[in-house]
């Protein structure tokens, strides 16, 4: 599986971002409390926005590097990006959404790409249904559809899975965890949510005030966060 390294500089008004880090493997977790600047982050590896100094690679393939003026264009499909809101087009099939970024195929190779990403991810039997008619935990599966369908080589993911159940979320996280694996795909994973990082015993990387101040697996790294979640509960 190829590394993703990540080292930027990003300054808006009050907020000052600088973040030094390598995904080496999949699970991995960007952790931290709202406004430590993990969606800032994560838009900039997505080539949504510019950072002031940096560069992003995916081992020796440059994305974006501030000193030679170099930037990668969103949706390129080198890079897919999946939110909490999915963004999917509700006056499509499931079938022409996951096929909506893959119109450069041949028509049956489309066809072909779209029934293998929806068998993939469990959801074949919804690929002629219109997005009004799914789940949250069904549309979460269709984005992730559309977002593979390309081959990109690096998935991110910013609260992705917000807003569903722990089964569903947990269901998901755990093929996508197999799916990733089988086609050397890094993905960054954007969460909140300690049960998250636990429950895929995931690499953590934890992120404060714009920066990564701590690094490893989840029973490490979250270990004071999750006692005082427990607390929390009871």
């Amino acid at each position: 599986m190829p590394e993703l390294h990540v080292s930027v500089g990003h300054h808006r008004g009050s907020f000052s971002l600088d973040a030094a880090f390598t995904v080496a493997r999949w699970p991995a977790l960007l952790f931290g409390p709202s406004g430590a600047g993990k969606s800032t982050l994560l838009r900039i590896v997505a080539g949504l926005d510019r950072p002031d100094t940096g560069r992003i690679a995916l081992d020796n393939h440059v994305l974006t590097d501030t000193q030679q003026h170099s930037f990668h264009k969103a949706g390129s499909g080198v890079v897919q990006l999946v939110s909490q809101r999915s963004a999917l087009f509700p006056h499509l099939s499931v079938r022409d959404n996951v096929a909506f970024g893959i119109h450069r195929l041949l028509p049956e190779e489309q066809r072909a790409r779209v029934d293998e990403m929806l068998t993939l991810l469990g959801a074949a039997h919804l690929a002629d249904r219109k997005i009004d008619r799914l789940s949250g935990g069904e549309r979460q599966r269709v984005a992730l559809a559309r977002a593979l369908a390309p081959g990109p080589q690096l998935l991110l993911l910013d609260e992705a899975f917000t807003g569903l159940d722990g089964a569903a979320k947990q269901e998901i996280l755990c093929e996508l965890t197999e799916l990733l694996a089988r086609r050397h795909v890094v993905a960054l994973h954007v969460t909140h949510e300690v049960a998250d990082a636990f429950a895929i015993e995931a690499e953590v990387f934890l992120m404060r005030q714009g920066r990564i101040v701590a690094q490893g697996p989840a029973q490490d790294v979250l270990a004071s966060e999750r006692e005082q979640m427990l607390k929390v509960l009871g």
